[in-house]
């Protein structure tokens, strides 16, 4: 019973290995690529293939969250690097994801406003335009009878809910949106969410 035992555990290791394992680039098919990559060609897991990057704020492979689970989420497109998000609770599961290498306020030349380069030159690519940099910071706005910001206790004590609540989308509403909140003992956290909208 041991020794079937000992044999199915080898056995079932051989398999996984072969599974995760690379082949050589000479025996490999790449896919076929869209397109239009948003984020910049990169290459796959074994390095042979040339596949589309990860964008800004998806999940990311990070060799100290994944390497031991071995699993493999692509990796970051250009201007962007794989980062643990730190503004998780200590008891949850570690998870990384792209951050952009510039992160700062963009006002463009379309009016609205970034919070990264790569965001800003995202969504010209989402739109094949070319958007530029009007100024550094975000585009001034007015107050808008459309959007309004709500707050309520809970869902836990001692919590509080927050949210962006807009009557009708329109166009001038894309972007994106950070909430920040920091409590009495001065610890701060911070939610970023992106509003992408179609207009047929």
């Amino acid at each position: 019973m041991t020794f079937k035992l000992v044999f199915l555990l080898l056995l079932f290791k051989f398999a996984f290995s072969e599974r995760t394992s690379c082949r050589p680039c000479s025996e490999v098919e790449c896919q076929k690529l869209p397109r239009t990559c948003l984020a910049g060609l990169v290459k796959d897991k074994c390095g042979c293939c040339d596949v589309c990057g990860q964008l800004e704020f998806e999940p990311c492979y990070h060799p100290e969250v994944d390497k031991e689970h071995d699993i493999w989420k692509g990796r970051c497109g250009k201007g962007l690097t794989c980062r643990i998000r730190k503004d998780l609770p200590e008891e949850d599961p570690s998870i990384a994801v792209c951050r952009c290498d510039m992160e700062e306020d963009y006002c463009g030349d379309d009016g609205i406003s970034y919070t990264s380069i790569c965001s800003l030159l995202e969504k010209g690519k989402r739109t094949n335009k070319t958007i530029t940099i009007a100024r550094t910071g975000p585009c001034d706005s007015d107050d808008d009878p459309k959007l309004s910001v709500n707050t309520r206790g809970g869902p836990e004590k001692w919590q509080k809910t927050g949210w962006v609540q807009i009557q009708r989308i329109e166009e001038k509403h894309e972007g994106d949106y950070i909430c920040i909140a920091i409590n009495n003992k001065g610890k701060m956290t911070k939610a970023e969410a992106r509003l992408n909208v179609a207009i047929n």
